[in-house]
């Protein structure tokens, strides 16, 4: 989903150019950006979209593509995550974001997926994403198109991915705030380079490839908003329990002394612990003390990107524009797979 804003230039050329980036390792979206939680429906931004982060447990990235001609293989990608900007007003006023882990596909059989995780097929060890991100939404008849930059195995093309909104902003049992939408598109492997050897191109029968270069992708996007007020975070919940009576002053102040060792029991989890504090603290719209939760995480942990997402998510709903841009580049200078600070900057710039 997007905006017909002009897309902002990150790193090479946009989002796209990420699936030839140097190998990294899967971090969970939840540790690359922090989680969407009530603040981010608040309007407060003055954005006409709301953050949604996508649900990969509840979400799915599968594919098939005939075989021989006589039967279909299926499989899926199990890592992935994005950031779903949502206009409830106007589907074509959305937009997204979405990076899959190459080393993540699964066909139920251990022989072949090693076989297409390797340099035959995706290489995921020298191209590790897969990206995707919105460029415009058309509404169709039947629903609506999402066109957009897809890159693979270091090779881009524009796509069209067919959608429906399959329920709109509804909440689930533990007050989560979700709304979801069902997709669809198909590639050329040809078109990506992901081939695999001649006896996988051949037509061995007029008409008939060993593997057909067309390839169907079907994707379910669950996105929500968390009602984090229900989540049990012991450490940063403690913090926030202190911060009634002592303040978010003092008490940051006592955490950074005893946080500076890294190599003591909190500084190594204190990362997590601000993190915590700091999800808590935007959804209760303490947005002041959440800066300086924010700025004590970045002091402690230069390369948390989260941290300068969020900051920059805190300065907006401050209503500090000139800062949240700044703090959203620095967030994907630190990780450009960041998409809450790609999204936000496409809006906010």
């Amino acid at each position: 989903m997007t905006t017909r804003q002009r897309i902002i230039p990150i790193s090479c050329a946009g989002l796209a150019c990420l699936a030839a980036a140097a190998p990294t390792l899967w971090i969970p979206a939840e540790a690359r950006a922090q989680s969407a939680t009530f603040a981010s429906l608040n309007g407060k931004t003055g954005l006409p979209v709301q953050r949604f982060g996508i649900d990969w447990p509840h979400s799915a990235v599968e594919f098939s593509v005939r075989f021989m001609g006589l039967s279909t293989v299926r499989g899926a990608f199990a890592r992935f995550g994005g950031t779903v900007m949502y206009n409830p007003a106007s589907i074509e006023g959305s937009s997204v974001s979405v990076v899959i882990e190459a080393n993540s596909i699964n066909t139920n059989v251990e022989s072949r997926d090693k076989d297409l995780k390797s340099p035959n097929f995706f290489d995921a060890e020298k191209f590790p994403l897969i990206t995707f991100h919105s460029e415009k939404i058309d509404k169709t008849k039947g629903g609506f198109v999402a066109h957009g930059p897809l890159a693979m195995h270091g090779v881009t093309h524009p796509v069209a991915i067919e959608f429906v909104q399959i329920h709109p902003v509804s909440s689930d049992a533990w007050g989560n705030r979700r709304v979801g939408f069902v997709g669809h598109l198909s590639v050329a492997r040809k078109d990506y380079g992901i081939l695999g050897t001649k006896f996988w191109n051949s037509e061995f029968d007029p008409g008939r490839m060993s593997i057909s270069d067309n390839v169907d992708i079907d994707l379910t996007v669950e996105a929500e908003v968390n009602q984090v007020e229900r989540w049990g975070l012991p450490k940063g919940d403690s913090l926030l329990a202190a911060s009634a009576t002592k303040g978010i002053p003092t008490v940051l102040s006592e955490f950074r002394a005893s946080a500076s060792d890294t190599t003591s029991p909190i500084g190594k989890i204190s990362e997590g612990a601000l993190n915590a504090l700091t999800v808590k603290l935007m959804h209760r719209g303490r947005y002041d003390d959440a800066i300086e939760a924010y700025k004590l995480a970045i002091d402690l942990h230069p390369e948390a990107s989260w941290a300068y997402a969020g900051l920059g998510e805190a300065y907006l709903m401050s209503g500090k524009k000139t800062s949240a841009v700044e703090s959203f580049r620095k967030a994907l200078a630190t990780d450009s797979t960041n998409t809450v600070a790609y999204e936000y900057l496409r809006y906010v710039h």
